[in-house]
């Protein structure tokens, strides 16, 4: 009898995750779909979260994070942030890693987006300084 599995993984799953190496991650435009604030408009720090869509194949990909605004104007991801997507990291092999390791490949990502005009323009259209 003939087996019809195969011998290596598939970087597709019926779990709704897109599989992507840490090297697809980097390459991936993404473009701003939405952020809000969170919680009462008058606070002394404004927070709120953003989600930022891109495309990898047939695949659209999602990640979103939340981000505080600090008193000296900097927008900035919380310490204990989490990165919330529908990525998930697959290693060498293409086995997948785990949430962590996936956060952590999208953050260089994160980092050159400038991210912060899309959040300072909707806390403008607030009235929030």
């Amino acid at each position: 009898m003939i087996s019809t599995f195969s011998q290596t993984p598939q970087l597709f799953s019926r779990d709704m995750y897109v599989r992507l190496r840490a090297s697809e991650i980097a390459k991936v435009k993404l473009h701003h779909l939405y952020s809000e604030v969170i919680g009462s408009s008058g606070a002394k720090r404004p927070a709120g979260m953003t989600e930022w869509e891109g495309v990898h194949g047939h695949n659209t990909l999602s990640v979103a994070w939340d981000w505080i605004h600090l008193s000296d104007g900097v927008f900035r991801l919380p310490t204990d942030s989490v990165v919330r997507t529908n990525v998930m990291l697959v290693d060498g092999s293409g086995y997948d890693t785990d949430p962590a390791a996936t956060a952590h490949a999208w953050m260089a990502t994160i980092a050159g987006l400038h991210w912060q005009g899309n959040v300072q323009r909707l806390l403008n259209g607030r009235g929030v300084a």
